[in-house]
């Protein structure tokens, strides 16, 4: 058999039913959506369907495969270029989406973890000043009303005589309720602490 065969004895078929040309030719070689080619003695054959009602559109014939392999392999680079062109395009689709994540996330400040923020520092400690047990802790007796007011911050009130001086610290404090504290100086210098009852 040789492609002009193969040319006339398919010439009748356009319009028919895939299934017909299934039946005459076999199995293909290759298939896709509306498309079939198959490799007959020395001709390559393509067959396009209509993919709604399955019937042949038209058929085209590589010619012989024999006297003309630089027009198959052309034909099949061109079918392999097709098919990586769209590889290539999903790739660098989702390359794009990848670049505008690590973008986001660039911007997005990051979330502290819990060993940070439980860590006592000066900045937290001076924030929550006198309402933690641990600054309490912190005062020793001969520190300034400055020294004192780093680690407890601003009293609540203040009273002095001469040069007596009481620091007040009052206020709802949450799971301990309504407590209060305060430090004594004379002359700039602390003498008594009285811690609150946390």
């Amino acid at each position: 058999m040789v492609c002009s065969d193969v040319e006339d004895r398919l010439g009748a078929m356009r319009g028919q039913h895939y299934s017909k040309i299934i039946d005459l030719l076999g199995t293909p070689s290759e298939h896709g959506k509306a498309h079939y080619v198959y490799v007959l003695a020395d001709c390559r054959l393509r067959f396009e369907f209509d993919t709604r009602t399955h019937t042949l559109l038209s058929y085209a014939v590589a010619g012989s495969l024999k006297k003309d392999p630089p027009a198959v392999e052309q034909e099949e680079s061109a079918a392999e270029g097709s098919e990586l062109k769209k590889v290539l395009a999903e790739h660098e689709r989702r390359i794009s989406e990848l670049a505008a994540t690590v973008a986001e996330l660039k911007q997005s400040p990051p979330k502290a973890s819990a060993s940070k923020v439980n860590k006592p520092t000066a900045e937290r400690d001076f924030l929550i000043g006198w309402i933690t047990p641990h600054n309490w802790s912190r005062l020793q007796e001969g520190m300034s009303q400055q020294q004192v007011q780093r680690f407890l911050g601003p009293p609540t009130s203040m009273e002095s005589v001469g040069s007596y001086r009481t620091l007040f610290y009052r206020g709802e404090v949450p799971g301990s309720g309504f407590i209060s504290g305060n430090v004594k100086l004379n002359d700039d210098r602390v003498w008594d602490i009285n811690v609150p009852v946390f």
